[in-house]
């Protein structure tokens, strides 16, 4: 029922972000000239028995006060040689409506379009709000400590480095690092999780985030422009003005569609009385028009959009950010999940699980290994500093000649002593072998040798996330039929986690491209028919339509070249690595693997949401079409066919924005543990 220049109607704008206020002069203007057709509409069928000419007067006022945005658009569009649009369907029935003496219905068309359009643009500001409400997590002020003063001043004025002060109950406006105070945090808004988050000291403090407790003094490390909120509002924002295939296809449709309504209407009116006689003209042309009205496409074009919409914004207050409608549909076609392991599967947080001295005692074999790697950023060489409680910045003190052997490890100079920190080939090239490795195949053994003689091993694991499990265990709930792993790891390690986790495979001791190139094969295994070997327990997913997707789960920026190559690239931890979130598909804002599931249920749902809204719309109309072509339905019965079909696909669709429906993973039973 809205009104344009184009083939289609203007509701196919849902997808326009911009958020409209429930409020404002535009509405309140519509609500006052709606009624005022109303009225006038009302007072000419209750006097109609009375006064023909005042009935006729008060149709064709209600007729321009509903209608003259429209009668001056299909002017427009005529003078512009576009003559298939809905304006110009609307304004030629309802002024052929008048020319066969039925002002009432001439009117009826008009008014009760525009009471459709109103509820329509309603249903579109309220999706339009569900994705403003997620955009609205940043203050316009902030409090930054400058010269020893607190002063209040616009995010956008505050650099990088300078140090800001967030109170209890306030809102953070910028990306920080704390520096003072311990508080808990509310993230929900960012990344869906409903636990407020313990913080202190050198944790990060993303903008958008709700402090609960204590103040606290915080770093800026990234300006306004480039804050996790503003990120979040550039995906979505994005991801409304990405058509899925199916928004495409209704947008093609109804490019074709008006014409061919004009033309059937044509027919309707002029090949019965050309083949039976010009005396029924009058009755074929009062058909050609109910064709004419029942047959407006706002309906089509609208739902699905909406839906989309709907479902993207929904997805988004659970932390599953969809860069747009076309990823919605591959996401919701999964049926097989390549994981990768570090941070995705597991934490990424290496603990010393063991040490085992020879020849030297256990303190200071740790001690040793500690300072020799306490020059390196390595995750491994962080873990053994934390475990032996020594400070990075005085460990150093006293290490020097540090000689890398890549792939192998390092040999340094410690207190003129040398101690050598890595692999069994470190040691083998050092003439110090050890006589076994670790007997835990998912540990990864740091062996140690001083002055040329083998000193011990200690042994390093990852820690399993604790959702993990569950989280392979609800993708096989909605029906993934394969769930595999690549891993740089060892191939001990990456059996270890998959025998734990019950994948299908697995793929170990990979560099980025291994990745990239296993994700090509698995690609070109899928479109050569392979199945991989699913077991028969594995169901196959309810499918939108179409062969079902693969999909790549990874953290980080060694992941980004998978994550853009597979159907469906999704990013772990939105607040982490951009490569990663640049080159994949959905994006999960918070750490849980659990949310894939979520995400291709909300997926499916929107799916079939916007599959039950066309057919809603397509079977209304063409049985109305077919009553009137046949003569059985009036114009009244158009008029209200076409409003009802657009107002319940409207309202199915809007159905897409709700995710109480949604089940989350079940909480795991037990918390990480080392793997093993």
């Amino acid at each position: 029922m809205a009104h344009q220049h184009g083939p289609e109607c203007a509701c196919h704008e849902a997808a326009d972000t911009t958020p409209l206020p429930e409020e404002n002069a535009q509405s309140r203007q519509d609500r006052i000239r709606i009624g005022a057709a109303l009225l006038l509409f009302a007072a000419g069928l209750l006097i109609q028995s009375h006064s023909t000419t005042a009935a006729w007067l008060l149709f064709i006022g209600a007729w321009l006060t509903a209608g003259h945005a429209v009668a001056c658009s299909a002017i427009s569009s005529i003078a512009a040689g576009n003559i298939f649009n809905e304006s110009v369907l609307m304004t030629v029935a309802t002024l052929g409506a008048f020319a066969i003496q039925a002002p009432a219905e001439a009117a009826a068309v008009m008014v009760f379009a525009e009471i459709g359009e109103y509820a329509e643009n309603m249903a579109v500001a309220r999706s339009r709000r569900s994705i403003a409400a997620l955009l609205e997590l940043a203050p316009s002020q902030v409090t930054v400590l400058r010269e020893g003063r607190r002063l209040t001043v616009l995010p956008e004025t505050v650099a990088v480095g300078e140090t800001i002060q967030v109170l209890a109950g306030e809102r953070t406006a910028l990306d920080a690092v704390i520096t003072e105070g311990h508080s808990t945090l509310d993230l929900a808004a960012l990344t869906g999780e409903s636990l407020p988050a313990a913080v202190g000291p050198g944790d990060a403090l993303p903008g958008g985030a709700v402090n609960l407790t204590g103040a606290l003094t915080a770093r800026v490390i990234r300006p306004a422009a480039e804050s996790t909120v503003q990120r979040i509002m550039a995906l979505v924002q994005a991801a409304i003005a990405r058509k899925s295939r199916s928004e495409r296809f209704i947008t093609r449709f109804a490019r074709v569609y008006t014409p061919l309504v004009f033309a059937g209407a044509v027919a309707l009116a002029l090949l019965p009385p050309l083949l039976g006689g010009w005396a029924a003209f009058p009755v074929w042309f009062y058909r050609a028009l109910v064709f004419l009205v029942v047959s407006c496409p706002c309906a089509l074009v609208l739902s699905v959009p909406l839906a989309y919409v709907g479902g993207i914004g929904g997805a988004a207050r659970r932390g599953i950010l969809i860069h747009g409608g076309a990823d919605l549909e591959a996401l919701a076609r999964v049926d097989e999940v390549l994981f990768d392991k570090t941070g995705t599967l597991t934490r990424g947080n290496f603990a010393v699980a063991a040490v085992h001295p020879q020849g030297i005692a256990a303190d200071e074999l740790l001690r040793l290994a500690a300072r020799a790697e306490s020059g390196s950023e390595h995750p491994i060489a962080l873990s053994l500093l934390s475990y032996a409680k020594l400070d990075p910045q005085t460990a150093h003190h006293g290490v020097g000649a540090v000689r890398e052997f890549v792939g192998e490890g390092l040999v340094a100079s410690v207190d003129g002593r040398e101690v050598a920190v890595g692999n069994r080939r470190l040691m083998a090239r050092l003439g110090a072998d050890p006589a076994r490795d670790s007997a835990d195949a998912a540990a990864t053994d740091v062996h140690v040798a001083v002055a040329g003689r083998y000193a011990g091993r200690i042994e390093i694991a990852d820690e399993l996330r604790s959702d993990a499990a569950a989280a392979v265990a609800a993708l096989r709930r909605v029906g993934v039929r394969r769930i595999g792993m690549l891993s740089g790891d060892r191939e001990s390690v990456a059996r270890a986690v998959a025998s734990r986790l019950d994948l299908d495979h697995y793929a170990a001791e990979l560099l980025p491209g291994d990745k990239l190139r296993h994700v090509e094969e698995r690609l070109a295994d899928r479109r050569a028919g392979d199945s991989g070997g699913i077991a028969p327990r594995a169901r196959r997913p309810r499918r939108s339509g179409g062969e079902g997707t693969l999909a790549f789960v990874g953290d980080g920026i060694n992941d980004a070249p998978a994550l853009a190559r597979a159907d469906v690239g999704i990013a772990m931890g939105g607040l982490g690595t951009d490569a990663a979130i640049e080159a994949a598909d959905v994006v999960l804002m918070g750490d849980e693997p659990g949310r894939i599931a979520t995400g291709i249920r909300i997926a499916r749902r929107t799916e079939s949401i916007a599959r039950l809204s066309v057919a809603i719309a397509l079977v209304i109309k063409l049985a109305v079409l077919i009553l009137g072509a046949l003569g059985f339905a009036t114009m009244w019965l158009a008029v209200f066919a076409d409003v009802g079909a657009a107002l319940l696909a409207v309202l199915n669709a809007l159905r897409a924005q709700q995710v109480t429906g949604i089940d989350p993973v079940p909480s795991p039973s037990a918390s990480a543990a080392p793997i093993g």
